[in-house]
């Protein structure tokens, strides 16, 4: 890391907190995003979360000659407790996170920086961006609806890095949720929803969401993890008097989907499944069938249902 680092007086510092995990080549390119940043006065803070791989030693040979990079490492504990790692070791009055094969836009910084310096009101913003890789990609428009948690929660409308934080909303919402291994952007925004933050969508590209043959830090198919998620929002929603219609049907949707997809072995997690699908909405099509409708006067509901994914098996 190089000892040159410009900290010009005007600007607000922004830390970037990066997790990482066994992605030193991707890493690598991540930091040249930010090297190449417009804005100054940034510092960087890099969560090795138990690499196995040179990922220190590169960190610490990569020169700049505008970011101040931060390297901490900790034992394998998951992206979330990472992030939470790094905003401990943070200074910045705005936060940019960021995952270790993302890459941002030269411009977001400054331009995200400039609109909250306008907008005081406003607790954090975020924009659209690219999906693929630096050569082929795709470009994600997002939007802003009148209600957020409704969007972030039912659409593939977010991604983490397109957003740009004040400090005070991360010390409002109290960190990342580590015990979340699928979704966890959506439940870190819609809780900052929950606590009151104000976010506003500012068009234009943020960054690239790098798809590769790795797995991503924060993925997972485990169905108990997913599972926690769901449950987790319903509870939190019916307490807050924001479990709407779509959310359920959404989640609705969701769990039938589980039931029917080869992520779930176990006859009784399908059948929780579509017991959950079927109580979050009542029309859904699979029990509202003219032999369903029979069988639920029959033999009531939850029989009705291990019948169907009986025959549904065959």
């Amino acid at each position: 890391m190089s000892d040159h680092y410009l900290s010009p007086t005007n600007n607000p510092l922004v830390s970037v907190i990066i997790p990482t995990y066994n992605r030193v080549d991707l890493l690598m390119e991540t930091l040249q995003s930010l090297e190449n940043q417009q804005y100054r006065n940034l510092e960087c803070i890099i969560v090795d979360d138990g690499s196995t791989d040179n990922t220190g030693e590169k960190v610490k040979s990569f020169q700049s000659k505008h970011l101040l990079v931060k390297f901490f490492s900790q034992n394998n504990s998951g992206a979330c407790a990472a992030r939470n790692k790094g905003f401990e070791e943070s200074s910045g009055s705005y936060i940019q996170y960021l995952d270790s094969d993302d890459m941002l836009e030269p411009d977001k910084i400054a331009l995200q920086v400039k609109y909250l310096e306008n907008n005081m009101d406003v607790d954090g913003v975020w924009g659209d961006w690219k999906k693929g890789d630096p050569d082929e990609f795709s470009l994600i428009k997002s939007y802003s609806s009148e209600n957020l948690i409704e969007q972030f929660l039912s659409e593939h409308c977010i991604v983490n890095f397109s957003f740009l934080m004040r400090r005070s909303l991360i010390e409002k919402i109290g960190g990342w949720d580590i015990n979340v291994k699928r979704n966890q952007e959506i439940d870190f925004h819609c809780m900052g929803l929950i606590k009151g933050a104000n976010y506003q969508y500012l068009e234009g590209v943020t960054g690239l969401w790098r798809t590769h043959g790795d797995k991503r830090i924060s993925q997972t198919r485990d169905v108990n993890r997913l599972n926690y998620f769901f449950k987790k929002w319903e509870k939190i929603l019916t307490s807050e008097g924001k479990f709407s219609r779509q959310i359920k049907v959404f989640f609705s949707n969701f769990y039938f989907f589980l039931s029917t997809g080869d992520s779930v072995n176990s006859r009784y997690e399908k059948l929780n499944a579509l017991k959950n699908a079927a109580r979050l909405n009542p029309e859904i099509a699979f029990i509202n069938t003219f032999k369903m409708k029979i069988l639920r006067r029959l033999v009531g509901l939850n029989m009705a249902i291990r019948i169907w994914l009986n025959k549904a098996k065959k």
